[in-house]
C-alpha cells in the first residue's frame, strides 16, 4: 500500500475557533447569584438591578462584536436578578402588611382599655416592656400602694389630648381609620395610625393620632408593643418615652 501523507483542511469552517467569554456576562451571573442575600440584608436590595445592568450592557457588546458568547448567560442572570428582586419586595410588603396589623390590633386594645377605665393597664402599655409589671401583679393595688407610680399614673390620666378623647370614646365606639406611616430602623418597627369615635347621631367624630413601636429582643427573641405618642388632628400632643 502506498505511504498516504496526511493534508491539512483548508476548509476554514472545520477549524475551531475561540470565542472569549464577555466579562460582564461573568460579573451579571456572579451578581445574579449574590442578589439573593438581598433576602438576608435589606440594603443588598441593589444588587440585582447591577445585576440587570450588566446583563444588558453584556448583550449589547456580544450582538455588536460577534466575537465574544455568554449571552445565554446574561439572560441567565437577568430572570435571576429578578427573581430575587420581586421576593425581596414580596416579602417586605407581607411583613409590613403583618406589622401594620399587629399595631392596630395592639391600639385598638389600649384604647379600649381607657374607653372602660382600665387606666392602669393602659398605662403599663405606654413603658418599655423592662418597666412593666408582670401579668399576675394586681394593677391597682400596684398603682396605690406604690406612691411614684401613682404620680405617673395620675400624670398620664391629666394628659389633656388622651382625657378628651376617652371622654367621647365612652360615649360612643372607636374605629380604625388610616395607616398613616410605616417606618422600620433595624429592628424596631415604628406604626402611625389614626382613629376616630363614632359618637351618637348628629355628633361630630373626634380623631386621634398614635404612634407605637415595636422591638424585638436581642437575647430571646421576644416581640412587644409599646405605645410612645399620640395627637389630635390639631396638632396638640401628648408623648411618653419617645426616643426614636
Amino acid at each position: 500500500m502506498a505511504n498516504q501523507t496526511l493534508q491539512p483542511a483548508n476548509d476554514v469552517g472545520q477549524i475551531a475557533q475561540y470565542r472569549s467569554i464577555n466579562p460582564f456576562a461573568v460579573v451579571a451571573v456572579v451578581l445574579g447569584i449574590l442578589s439573593s442575600l438581598a433576602l438576608i440584608y435589606q440594603p443588598l436590595w441593589i444588587l440585582p438591578f447591577v445585576s440587570i445592568i450588566s446583563a444588558l450592557i453584556s448583550i449589547r457588546q456580544i450582538r455588536s462584536s460577534g466575537s465574544q458568547i455568554g449571552q445565554g448567560a446574561a439572560s441567565a442572570a437577568i430572570l435571576l436578578a429578578i427573581f430575587f428582586l420581586t421576593a425581596t419586595f414580596a416579602r417586605d410588603h407581607v411583613r409590613q402588611w403583618i406589622v401594620v396589623g399587629q399595631a392596630r390590633h395592639f391600639n385598638e386594645h389600649f384604647l379600649e382599655l381607657l374607653r372602660l377605665d382600665n387606666h392602669e393597664a393602659a398605662h403599663q402599655l405606654t413603658l418599655p416592656f423592662a418597666q412593666r409589671q408582670s401579668n399576675q401583679t394586681d394593677l391597682k393595688v400596684f398603682y396605690h400602694k406604690n406612691k411614684n407610680a401613682n404620680e405617673i399614673l395620675t400624670t398620664f390620666l391629666q394628659k389633656q389630648t388622651l382625657a378628651k378623647w376617652t371622654v367621647n370614646a365612652q360615649q360612643g365606639q372607636i374605629s380604625f381609620r388610616s395607616l398613616d406611616r410605616y417606618d422600620r430602623h433595624g429592628k424596631v418597627d415604628y406604626v402611625i395610625q389614626t382613629f376616630q369615635t363614632v359618637p351618637p347621631a348628629h355628633e361630630d367624630s373626634t380623631f386621634l393620632q398614635m404612634l407605637c413601636k415595636r422591638t424585638i429582643d436581642d437575647e430571646n427573641g421576644q416581640v412587644t408593643w409599646q405605645v410612645t405618642e399620640w395627637h389630635t388632628p390639631s396638632g396638640q400632643s401628648d408623648e411618653f418615652n419617645s426616643d426614636r
